[in-house]
């Protein structure tokens, strides 16, 4: 776990829900009133060590809505996302000071608030 190394703050000019059927249905499974979609930058601290290998992995998930983005398909607590290698990620390394916005998409049972949080998961150096 790498949490204590890297800041991650959610970014609400990017929060949307879509209730479209189709796409939720597609994307998520029958059941589900909804989507959420939103991205959240993570920043390696100044004074940090590189960081490689990087996933979310989730630890509270409430009213059974499930993270849509997870490694292997939708999945509630204990599923993983690896993060996606772009912008100052593209290489594979995070430096101190470097930001990589993750997006994350929810799977809703219903459209009301929920809690959601994850732990940082990856290694401390360059690995290629």
């Amino acid at each position: 776990m790498v949490n204590s190394l890297v800041t991650f703050v959610p970014l609400p000019a990017t929060f949307s829900t879509s209730t479209d059927a189709t796409t939720t249905t597609a994307a998520c499974g029958p059941g589900f009133a909804g989507t959420f979609f939103f991205q959240a930058r993570m920043t390696n601290k100044s004074g940090s060590p590189p960081l490689a290998a990087l996933k979310a992995s989730v630890v509270t998930l409430s009213n059974n809505n499930l993270l849509q983005t997870a490694d292997g398909g939708p999945g509630g607590v204990g599923a993983q996302q690896t993060l996606p290698q772009a912008g100052e990620f593209s290489d594979g390394a995070l430096a101190a000071d470097e930001t990589l916005d993750v997006p994350f998409v929810v799977c809703l049972t219903t459209l009301d608030r929920f809690l959601f949080f994850v732990n940082v998961l990856g290694l401390e150096g360059k690995y290629e």
